[in-house]
């Protein structure tokens, strides 16, 4: 497993099969890499951050660590500092699909150039996301500010000779965790997501979902995997079809009964909304968030519920750096028209 992609639609245990997965390959025996990477491209129901955000995380891996990478429990109790992230402000990318597009090809772009080889730049290695609706560039989004980053143990510790080594492997394998949107523009984008990444496999819980209910381009390309045909574009890199990458291998996941229906959503009690809540408080009162180190040396976050949260003193930021990542307003439900923000955050 190089690169495995999730996908399918809402409530059929599509994000705990990834984290399912995400624990069977930090913790396989006699595994070839140290390290493993998650990519978060759900942003209704986030596994290691606040609702709204896409992230990119790695884990130590039970060979490389002294402590237990194991992840048990719901997605609020689990909460970690990501490698890199991009706020997008809102719970689908339905409202946002530009903005969602963009950042996520930045964190693709970001795990193929430093993180699937095992390295992440040790200077000047931090990257925002410019705006909102401006097309994102490899190095035009690099900021130097790898110092704080370090002191907020989002990057490793740099070794002697300069460099910042993720693993000693030669690869990072990435698990990818996508949004239940897939029909429609869902559908676009997840086609567009799977031609950046070029998984080498494609665990596929969308055969699931009735035929007259599935995108056409979908539907088509499940029968054309079904068949053995190419399941995802050739890479517009490649300069004849001998260069083009093998195809996917895809595994159809079948959606279990016991998690899908209006009956199973009743018997867990907790809706979606209340789900990104817990998410969201978690995420305001931790103290201290778990991140990928060479010497971690512990996987839980921290908290401190004392104060209520209006009683704890706001973070403050230079409004000129703040605005190149554009206006966000949290993900309540209602998306904010980009031209009423301001206002909106002006009360």
């Amino acid at each position: 497993l190089s690169c495995g992609l999730v996908r399918g639609p809402r409530g059929v245990g599509k994000s705990l099969f990834a984290r399912t997965l995400l624990n069977a390959a930090i913790t396989a025996k006699d595994a070839e890499w140290s390290a493993v990477a998650f990519l978060d491209l759900d942003l209704g129901q986030t596994e290691f951050g606040p609702p709204g955000v896409l992230s990119l995380n790695i884990f130590n891996t039970a060979a490389s660590s002294s402590a237990s990478p194991l992840l048990i429990g719901p997605p609020w109790t689990t909460l970690r500092q990501p490698v890199r992230s991009h706020f997008v402000g809102d719970t689908t990318p339905k409202n946002v699909p530009r903005a969602y597009l963009e950042a996520a090809r930045d964190l693709v772009r970001f795990y193929q150039h430093h993180v699937a080889s095992g390295y992440v730049p040790s200077d000047d290695s931090d990257v925002h996301l410019q705006s909102s609706s401006s097309e994102l560039n490899g190095n035009d989004a690099f900021e130097s500010r790898s110092r704080k980053r370090r002191r907020l143990g989002v990057l490793p510790e740099t070794s002697t000779n300069g460099d910042t080594s993720l693993s000693n492997t030669p690869f990072i394998p990435l698990i990818v965790n996508t949004q239940g949107w897939v029909s429609g523009l869902g559908a676009d984008l997840l086609s567009e997501i799977q031609s950046l990444l070029q998984p080498t496999h494609i665990f596929d819980f969308t055969p699931q979902i009735p035929a007259q209910h599935q995108d056409q381009e979908l539907a088509e390309r499940d029968i054309s995997m079904r068949l053995g045909a190419i399941a995802a574009p050739p890479s517009k890199f490649a300069k004849d079809k001998a260069d083009a990458p093998p195809p996917p291998q895809v595994v159809f996941v079948p959606a279990s009964t016991a998690a899908v229906g209006p009956a199973a959503q009743s018997r867990l009690r907790l809706t979606a909304v209340d789900q990104r809540a817990l998410m969201l408080l978690s995420y305001l009162h931790a103290e201290s968030l778990p991140s990928y180190s060479l010497k971690a040396d512990r996987f839980a976050p921290t908290w401190n519920f004392e104060l209520p949260l209006t009683a704890l003193p706001p973070l403050m930021m230079n409004v000129t750096d703040g605005l190149l990542g554009g206006i966000h307003i949290l993900p309540f439900g209602a998306a904010v028209d980009e031209k009423l923000r301001l206002h909106a955050l002006n009360g």
